[in-house]
């Protein structure tokens, strides 16, 4: 089987794990705790009255040793009683239904910042294998379970058991034979829920695994209409979007029919019980008149109500399957992400970086240069499958060292290994002399400022999408980057300029555009280490012309590593290597491997195409 069917291992770890998040709301969860107490001693005392108005007033006047009017006087003043117990009831429990209310929305958006923030220290190698639509639902339909769950199930649960609690121990102080033969019988039905609850679980939780891969899916075709228009894949696309849905929705019919099936079966098994109870205690009261086992009319009276009022609680309680199976379910994707490991980064004391721009640990101090050298480094994604093999080279501060190569050679491999995305299987990567796994994560990210060929802008104006190279920015220095890179030629010919807002999905603005917007937000980072990665690729050649122009003085100073298909931006590189299958064929100035008529060179003659 999938491994997307497998159904949930712990069902009430997660359980108790999300009712661990009312810990740090103390003093709300205590007062929903205690209306529930007060309401369930409300009505179990008005069902214990019974037996008092039915053996002390009633029985009495029929037997013409109580008048009319005393009876009358005595209904009176318990109904008084109880009207009171109950108003005081109804008010509590509107009390408790707004302190759930808040409490459960407290609770879901500690789990929503918690879920958060653990995906900002995941690995990137966690978002490579999961897609954006299956994080979403862990966000949108799985929390939005648990809520439900909170806000719905939490106080029926805690009230029916607390309910079902009392009404067994007060069968018991009624009649202790009854109370036996009611609790012989209950075990078997307990069974047969606790039976529908493990298959509806496994379901649900199959359930909301094909949701989140339905949602990924969809998220998928819609960011690639283009594509499937123009190869006229409208068919396939419809045909896998059933095959999921399908199977989401066999599973979700499954998942509620066990858990539904629950309720008939308490409320039968119920009455059964009712049934041979009344039986028997009518037997006890009216017939055989045991003398040490004495049971009156109010007694057995008070007994039956309470067998029909405990069908009830669990009634109730069976309802709720259905709300928390899907809960469960849900709560364990969130915890499954939430116990993953993050980022590698042991404990031991790190090199930070001062704001002086030195390299501090304890009493050395090593001043910032951005120097990079990499060591005979091998790497591979998947274990056995090396994408680098044996790279050394060194750039030097003031240098810019280019890459170039087939796709699929190892060039951006290497930007993600400076970056310290991913961790390399052997050998060593240096900064300033410093291995990079000596150096704080946070510290070793600040000096270097990356370049993608995938622009990645956020929702807001152009300006604050500048400024995220360095929040401090003032907008003089922002508008002096964006200059430096070419993109302020634009900006000032748009309606709002710098203030023209950029939103999710919005098309308004070209890929050129956009890469012009990057390459502004890496000048004013100021980082000593730059990594262009096809920086220039969605750029038409006379604007790059520009920007190479402004480049000289963004890379002054700094250490820069270019990766490019482009090879007219890599001519004025201090040292070009070429990339084949993961390592270094060649390597040199541009005058130089031009001269030994190598790979690079039918590169550039057009005897040889990059692939």
């Amino acid at each position: 089987m999938e491994k997307r069917y497998a159904s949930a291992l712990k069902p009430w770890k997660s359980f108790i794990r999300i009712l661990s998040y009312l810990k740090y709301h103390p003093i709300m969860t205590t007062c929903v705790i205690l209306v529930a107490i007060i309401n369930i001693v409300v009505s179990l005392i008005g069902t214990s009255i019974l037996k008092p108005v039915i053996d002390d007033y009633i029985t009495p006047t029929l037997e013409g040793i109580m008048t009319f009017e005393e009876l009358t006087s005595s209904l009176i003043r318990l109904s008084i009683i109880l009207l009171s117990l109950f108003t005081l009831s109804f008010i509590l429990a509107i009390v408790q239904i707004l302190l759930m209310v808040r409490l459960s929305q407290k609770a879901v958006t500690r789990m929503r910042t918690d879920l958060f923030k653990k995906l900002q220290e995941l690995p990137l190698s966690f978002f490579d294998k999961t897609t954006h639509g299956e994080l979403m639902s862990r966000f949108t339909n799985d929390l939005d379970l648990v809520n439900e769950m909170y806000t719905n199930s939490f106080l029926e649960i805690l009230t029916s058991t607390g309910l079902i609690t009392g009404i067994i121990i007060m069968l018991y102080v009624t009649n202790w034979i009854l109370a036996i033969i009611a609790s012989v019988m209950l075990p078997f039905m307990i069974l047969l829920i606790r039976r529908f609850i493990k298959i509806a679980h496994k379901n649900f939780d199959a359930t909301q695994k094909s949701l989140g891969e339905m949602n990924g899916y969809i998220e998928e075709m819609l960011s690639a209409q283009k594509i499937i228009k123009v190869f006229n894949k409208e068919e396939d696309v419809e045909k896998k979007y059933d095959e999921i849905l399908t199977r989401m929705t066999n599973e979700s019919i499954k998942a509620s029919f066990f858990s539904n099936v629950g309720i008939p079966v308490v409320k039968n098994y119920s009455s059964l019980i009712f049934i041979i109870c009344t039986l028997i205690g009518s037997a006890l009261a009216f017939v055989f008149k045991i003398s040490w086992l004495p049971l009156t009319t109010g007694s057995l009276s008070v007994f039956i109500t309470l067998i029909c009022q405990l069908y009830r609680p669990l009634n109730r309680t069976t309802n709720q399957l259905n709300i928390v199976q899907a809960a469960l379910a849900g709560a364990e994707r969130v915890f499954f992400i939430l116990d993953m490991e993050n980022e590698e980064d042991d404990k031991k004391e790190k090199y930070v970086l001062s704001k002086d721009m030195y390299w501090i640990k304890g009493e050395e101090k090593i001043p910032l240069h951005g120097e990079v050298i990499f060591n005979n480094v091998n790497f591979s994604y998947v274990k056995g499958q090396k994408v680098l093999k044996n790279i050394s080279f060194f750039a030097k501060q003031g240098q810019k060292i280019a890459f170039v190569g087939s796709t699929g050679a190892g060039k951006t491999t290497i930007a993600n290994l400076i970056t310290k995305f991913y961790s390399i299987d052997s050998g060593k990567i240096t900064i300033d002399g410093i291995d990079i796994n000596d150096i704080d994560r946070k510290s070793l990210r600040s000096v270097i400022a990356l370049v993608l060929q995938s622009t990645n802008l956020f929702a807001g104006t152009i300006m604050d999408n500048i400024r995220y190279g360095r929040l401090e920015a003032t907008d003089e220095e922002c508008i002096e980057a964006a200059k430096l890179s070419h993109a302020h030629e634009f900006i000032v010919k748009l309606k709002d300029g710098y203030n023209t807002l950029i939103t999710t999905g919005n098309d308004s603005l070209s890929q050129g555009q956009r890469q012009l917007l990057s390459i502004a937000r890496a000048a004013i980072n100021k980082s000593p280490i730059l990594i262009l990665d096809e920086a220039t690729s969605s750029i038409d050649t006379r604007t790059e012309k520009l920007i190479d122009c402004g480049m000289d003085e963004l890379m002054k100073g700094k250490t820069v590593l270019v990766i490019a298909h482009r090879l007219s931006t890599i001519r004025r590189s201090n040292a070009i290597m070429v990339m084949e299958n993961g390592e270094i064929i060649e390597r040199g100035t541009h005058e130089e491997l031009m001269n030994n008529n190598g790979r690079y060179h039918s590169l550039c003659t057009g005897k040889f195409e990059l692939n």
